[in-house]
């Protein structure tokens, strides 16, 4: 079943001279339970698609269906209380509010719902259990790693048990150490049963979804899934590799041929001081 059908999305920002097309006729479709991974340079429409499936915009042109149900043209209201039952955020700055604390932010999604204060707090406090970090829950964000933010926002995401779990670069800010945490936290919702749809430019994080599509100027370029998202991931590792020693032997050659270039003036310098002067030499 898909619970996710995209048919001819476009979308355009902007009017006349000055228009910018994010989107160009984007067609897909997201079956339950999948782990999507959506792959593209700066402005090729990754986040543009995001917010449209997320119900944060509407596309100008297309057809969406969510579980179903046509929703591209639905009023602010009705998008609104369908990504509060059903969609979860999770964003690459944590959107976490500095007055509350973790506790408060991770219930926060429960009373827009109408749950009681003491149900939210229990199920806040049961997710944060579930990812590490419960012993952080009266904590400021403030005084949280970058890890342990993230995995409040992931808490806060899953606090309503949606369905569906949309990530815009959930490890952007985030050292490797974190970025695996964040990952195996983000495998686990997923096989629980969770669809989730997450936009990266990492490419080592491609290896956590079922399927990679990589877009180009507003369009779906490619896509990949099994043998041959493993193959493609092995070039773009090996193709990563070589930049980098490449760019490490540029960084090493001009040194050392400068550190030889001193040796030359030093021994000129020693030579000079060093030869007796012509006797007769004007002082």
């Amino acid at each position: 079943m898909n619970v996710i059908e995209l048919d001819s999305i476009s979308r355009t920002f902007g009017l006349g001279n000055g228009a910018t097309t994010a989107l160009r006729e984007v067609s897909l479709t997201v079956p339950k339970g999948e782990f999507l991974v959506i792959m593209g340079p700066s402005g090729s429409g990754k986040s543009s698609l995001l917010n449209i499936v997320g119900l944060l915009d509407q596309p100008d042109d297309g057809e969406y269906k969510l579980n179903g149900r046509d929703v591209a043209f639905l009023s602010q209201r009705k998008r609104a209380k369908i990504r509060r039952n059903h969609i979860g955020f999770i964003f690459q700055n944590f959107n976490l509010i500095g007055r509350m604390t973790v506790l408060e932010n991770v219930s926060l999604p429960l009373l827009y719902k109408g749950v009681s204060t003491v149900k939210r707090y229990e199920r806040a406090s049961e997710i944060l259990k579930y990812l590490g970090i419960q012993e952080k829950e009266y904590y400021q964000p403030n005084q949280l790693s970058g890890g342990q933010l993230q995995r409040a926002a992931i808490a806060r995401a899953m606090v309503n048990r949606p369905s569906i779990v949309l990530a815009d670069e959930p490890t952007g800010n985030l050292d490797t150490k974190a970025t695996k945490l964040i990952m195996a936290a983000l495998k686990e919702i997923h096989e629980a049963g969770n669809t989730i749809i997450m936009v990266t430019h990492n490419p080592d994080l491609a290896a956590y979804g079922d399927r990679v599509i990589k877009m180009l100027d507003g369009k779906i370029e490619e896509e990949l899934t099994g043998a041959s998202l493993k193959k493609e991931l092995t070039a773009q590792r090996k193709e990563a590799a070589e930049v980098v020693d490449a760019a490490k032997n540029r960084a090493i050659e001009p040194q050392k041929k400068a550190k030889k270039a001193v040796r030359k003036k030093t021994a000129v310098k020693a030579v000079k001081k060093s030869a007796p002067k012509k006797k007769g030499a004007k002082k």
